[in-house]
């Protein structure tokens, strides 16, 4: 008498082939759907980056206008405060605040009390 072997269920390995497959999907979406997260995350961060640096970048433009004297239009908010602290004579200390879409930034400065005799370069004497 000679043992036939048996074939194994052929429903069965179908059965875990299609889960391995469902997995690999399941794992695919969770790793992009993580990677879209961290995607926009670095965007806004980039943004509130950017406007904080604006802000700055205000903040000591409005301490050098005021030093040397020259106009300025901007749609942002600048306040300046005159600092009551020593200073060197003809000299105060100045804090510049700035917004720029809501980001807020300050910086300290010392900055001329009186009028500058020389007028600042223009864009022919650079």
């Amino acid at each position: 008498m000679t043992l036939i072997p048996k074939r194994p269920n052929v429903g069965a390995r179908r059965g875990f082939l299609m889960l391995d497959v469902m997995t690999g999907l399941l794992l695919l979406l969770v790793t992009i759907a993580l990677f879209t997260n961290v995607a926009a995350h670095s965007r806004v961060a980039a943004k509130r980056l950017a406007d904080d640096r604006a802000a700055v970048r205000l903040a000591e433009t409005t301490l050098l206008i005021r030093n040397t004297r020259t106009p300025t239009a901007t749609d942002a908010r600048v306040e300046l405060v005159m600092l009551d602290t020593a200073a060197p004579i003809d000299r105060g200390w100045a804090r510049a605040t700035a917004t720029v879409n809501g980001r807020r930034a300050e910086i300290v400065g010392l900055i001329s009390t009186t009028r500058p005799t020389t007028q600042p370069a223009t864009e022919a004497t650079r």
